[in-house]
């Protein structure tokens, strides 16, 4: 259900406005109204619509007024804009707001309607592509993270790698190469534990993101694993160091969960990137057993 506020200081309008508008029939849910904005704004804050019909004129706070406040704390909220002023200075500062809609008073509930019936039509239509594009960063981010996997275990041949690499936008030619593995670790059954620790994963795929040196993928239970290029020896060691201190500080700003982590060879082949991983997952594994048996 679509959600709507109204204020309006002239009550007759107003209650008018609400009697008038078949809200279940359309698919809506009128969420809450005020006589002026200072005592919408509150309210607004409050219901999260996703329509705000407001007046122009209005003691205390006018429409444009809380318009321009209630965009820049909502900014996905679509604002239709009633007003029995016809100057252009009212209608360029909508505009400038980002305003939906500006209607002439008088207006009649039935031409109202049809304005937020197309108001609420563009709004699903935008959750409509909202949705597909979440759902295609989400396969994004799936065949990149297995497709890295396979990296970790050489299942592809060189070429074939390079090609997929660059069909995903990945940039993994280097000069040297190494594998970072961590993984937060649940300390208790309480919820607290399991939300930090998915949160911590959360952190550090976006603090890399966009690095153009580091590359993460999300490894599901087996935690996070980072491949991290160089152009030299000494800056790849450098760059690993910074990320283990930057990793470490992430996981510390947690205190319902432990971690641990591992740091594979230097290689200097795309072909050995998993002798690093090799090497990492060993201490990975012997570090966990070791936790497991203290």
């Amino acid at each position: 259900m679509i959600k709507v506020f109204i204020v309006e200081d002239e009550e007759i309008i107003r209650k008018s406005i609400i009697k008038n508008i078949p809200w279940e029939k359309e698919e809506l849910t009128l969420v809450g109204d005020a006589s002026d904005g200072e005592l919408a704004f509150s309210l607004i804050e409050e219901t999260k619509p996703d329509i705000l019909i407001t007046d122009v004129k209005m003691p205390f706070m006018n429409g444009l007024e809380l318009s321009r406040l209630v965009k820049a704390s909502l900014p996905k909220i679509k604002i239709i804009i009633l007003s029995g002023y016809r100057e252009f200075e009212y209608a360029k500062q909508a505009i400038e707001i980002g305003v939906t809609e500006f209607l002439s008073k008088p207006i009649t509930s039935h031409q109202l309607l049809e304005v937020i019936k197309r108001v609420k039509a563009e709004i699903e239509k935008e959750a409509v592509k909202e949705n597909l594009t979440e759902a295609l960063d989400l396969q994004k981010r799936v065949a990149r993270d297995q497709f890295l996997d396979k990296i970790l275990i050489q299942e592809l041949p060189i070429s074939e790698l390079i090609t997929k690499a660059t069909a995903l936008n990945l940039n993994i030619i280097s000069p040297f190469y190494t594998i970072l593995l961590c993984k937060p670790m649940i300390i208790s059954s309480e919820p607290d534990s399991f939300t930090q620790a998915a949160k911590s994963t959360d952190t550090i795929m976006n603090l890399f993101e966009d690095s153009d040196s580091i590359i993460p993928f999300n490894r599901g239970f087996d935690g996070v694993a980072l491949l991290i290029k160089g152009r030299t020896k000494q800056e790849l060691t450098c760059t690993i160091k910074v990320t283990s201190e930057q990793i470490e500080q992430i996981f510390k700003s947690f205190n319902a969960i432990n971690y641990f982590g591992a740091i594979g060879s230097i290689e200097n082949r795309i072909s050995q990137i998993y002798k690093s991983y090799q090497s990492a997952n060993k201490a990975f594994s012997y570090r966990y057993f070791a936790q497991l048996n203290n």
